[in-house]
């Protein structure tokens, strides 16, 4: 009824998604109020990772390290990750809220939406765009189907979003509503465009929350109100990339074997040659620590190819290792290196 029509519901549907949200308000007003902050597994406690080849078990791997994980819970804890995950459960805690995570291909941002999933499996869905063989049909009837409900019958978005409107209208309003991630949709094009319906469906119901893993350029597509907030994961650091190899290696070895050792410099070797690439780092870290050495050092870290049989890119690698090591090319980088660590003037590069 407002003078302006700017200022009026633009359709019938908007008016019953705001009257879905008015009527979940109403009804949790007697519950009680979801934490912010839910109860998250301790970062010592090992994950439920994938079954171990036999090669990793005769090397003293009770999991296979650095592989994918079956619970979406990683053992790396630490920066950036520890950070952005508080931030996230915080803004998730507001029912009806859509985020964006952005971030390159192998930064993380997909393990950061899985460990998001992985303090509650049951109350949410992933639907990754980029895995081949999905079932057809539109995005709102994947997620019902995920839920495990059939979207409406009829054609177009409208219908197919009342479904899964339906099926999550019973979720319990006095705990955290379900959370559907969505990985790899891409700006201007039709899926797209039905995230933004799922967005202002969220946004007007309050029935769960939207959580889409793409470009930051995504956020302006999507918003049909309030801003959306983008999330970008920044790349592990050369400084982080020994305490994530580390949690990695007590979350998979066994209890009764000699612990690994990762010299300094071969820990600033293996993130300049990452470049903050999980994908790099832990096809890197399977081929250092498949081996029998108990000690990896800058020659290990320098040499070895990753799953691809890549070396390090710029400077060649010797079919074997020099007497004089390390090279004074090397050297010079390893230098830098130390110096961009905040590791400068604590004596010279290990031997190894």
């Amino acid at each position: 009824m407002a003078k302006s029509a700017l200022d009026r519901y633009e359709s019938a549907r908007a008016v019953a998604w705001e009257a879905r949200g008015v009527l979940r308000e109403l009804g949790s007003l007697s519950a009680v109020k979801p934490s912010a902050t839910p109860a998250r597994r301790p970062a010592s406690s090992p994950p439920a990772l994938d079954v171990p080849a036999p090669a990793w078990q005769t090397r003293g791997f009770r999991l296979e390290p650095f592989a994918d994980l079956a619970s979406g819970d990683p053992p790396y804890r630490g920066a950036p990750f520890d950070a952005l995950l508080r931030d996230l459960d915080a803004r998730l805690a507001e029912p009806g809220t859509t985020l964006v995570i952005a971030g390159g291909p192998g930064s993380g941002r997909s393990t950061v939406a899985r460990s998001l999933l992985a303090t509650d499996p049951a109350n949410g869905v992933y639907v990754d765009l980029r895995q081949a063989g999905a079932r057809p049909g539109s995005l709102a009837q994947r997620c019902a189907r995920a839920f495990g409900a059939i979207a409406s019958s009829g054609s177009g978005a409208g219908p197919d979003v009342e479904g899964l409107l339906e099926r999550l209208a019973g979720t319990s309003s006095a705990r955290r509503v379900p959370l559907i991630v969505v990985d790899g949709p891409v700006a201007n094009t039709r899926v797209a465009a039905e995230l933004a319906t799922l967005s202002h469906a969220a946004r007007s119901t309050r029935y769960f929350n939207l959580l889409v893993i793409g470009a930051s350029e995504l956020s302006a597509e999507l918003a049909a109100g309030p801003p959306i907030a983008v999330f970008t994961v920044p790349p592990l650091t050369p400084r982080q990339v020994p305490g994530y190899l580390d949690s990695w290696l007590q979350a998979t070895r066994r209890a009764d074997v000699p612990p690994l050792i990762l010299t300094v410099d071969a820990g600033l070797l293996i993130g300049h040659r990452a470049d903050g690439n999980l994908v790099r780092l832990n096809a890197l870290a399977r081929q250092l620590f498949a081996g029998g050495n108990t000690v990896i050092t800058s020659w290990d870290a320098w040499a070895a190819p990753d799953d691809a049989g890549q070396h390090v890119a710029g400077l060649p690698v010797p079919p074997v290792r020099p007497g004089e090591w390390p090279t004074p090319r090397v050297l010079e980088l390893i230098n830098q290196l130390r110096v961009a660590a905040g590791r400068a003037g604590r004596g010279s590069p290990d031997p190894g």
